[in-house]
């Protein structure tokens, strides 16, 4: 098995998502792993200053519709989410998340966009 270091040229791939355990099909995920935003603003001197701004870590989804997918289900209660990022070895666990959005099922292609999980925190593995 390859090094971590051995991949460090290595950027987007692969990615599975479990959704409390549940295997789901991704066709594309975008993470912002984040609990915050910084903004630079600058005074009249011209010198600069930051603000942190709160924000909930997030992930937008677009999955694959499959027979059993619960979508409803799945924007009730919190839920558990990790999303693996298969060739740059990271995954992403959203603990307590919960799913947001209004999801938009593509007939033709079997797509559903406008999903989001949301949490207070991510926690971040490499391997």
């Amino acid at each position: 098995m390859a090094s971590v270091t051995d991949c460090c040229s290595a950027s987007g791939g692969r990615a599975s998502i479990a959704i409390n355990g549940v295997n789901v099909s991704p066709r594309s995920v975008s993470v912002t792993p984040t609990n915050f935003e910084r903004e630079v603003k600058s005074n009249q001197d011209g010198t600069i200053y930051t603000i942190n701004k709160p924000m909930p870590a997030e992930a937008e989804m677009t999955l694959s519709d499959s027979c059993g997918l619960d979508i409803l289900g799945l924007m009730g209660c919190p839920v558990d989410v990790t999303i693996d990022l298969w060739d740059v070895r990271r995954k992403y666990l959203f603990t307590r998340g919960v799913i947001v959005g209004r999801p938009k099922l593509n007939t033709e292609t079997g797509e559903i966009s406008g999903l989001k999980i949301t949490a207070n925190r991510v926690i971040i593995t490499t391997y």
